[in-house]
């Protein structure tokens, strides 16, 4: 498990803007012009420091957990254009790069937020250019207390705190 806590990201020029990161489990696709399901976890004036020096947006306000083997789609939107890469293979959702916690797939880059018609305002492919920050999670294990617990418990009891791994990032 992860948790995706920010990004660094390129922007075409340096100035202070507003930049939104949205996030919704599973697949973009058919969402991209619609903001129902997308869920607001970043949004603040940002100092963007222009195209050649990558921009931190500082943590989330909450972290964004990703279990295992799940998809979660990010949509990152400032008025200020987000620089990005073509994609290589021009197919939505081939791997770009990939670590032993995170994968990165091809997506797409959208001219509006949350409108327009998806034959003017929706490129594919995109990759974006940044650096994505998160922490891995271990899963949480249960196993029996150290000593028997003077009554049955309806549920396993974890005797064992939850840790995280700090400072993963993952250049993209």
């Amino acid at each position: 498990d992860i948790e995706i806590t920010s990004f660094d990201i390129y922007t075409n020029s340096a100035k202070s803007e507003t930049v939104e990161v949205y996030t919704r489990q599973g697949s973009y696709k058919d969402h991209e012009l619609s903001q129902l399901g997308w869920k607001l976890v970043y949004s603040k004036l940002v100092d963007q420091l222009g195209e050649n020096t990558p921009t931190a947006l500082g943590d989330f306000d909450t972290g964004v957990a990703i279990p295992a083997n799940m998809v979660q789609s990010f949509f990152i939107w400032t008025d200020n254009v987000l620089r990005y890469d073509d994609g290589e293979s021009n197919v939505e959702g081939t791997l770009v790069t990939s670590d032993d916690a995170l994968e990165l797939y091809e997506g797409v880059g959208i001219t509006s937020k949350f409108s327009g018609k998806y034959n003017d305002d929706v490129f594919a492919t995109r990759v974006i250019k940044g650096v994505i920050r998160y922490d891995v999670v271990p899963p949480i294990v249960f196993s029996p207390t150290p000593q028997p617990t003077p009554n049955p418990t309806r549920r396993p009891v974890n005797t064992k705190a939850k840790k995280k791994k700090k400072g993963k990032t993952r250049k993209f």
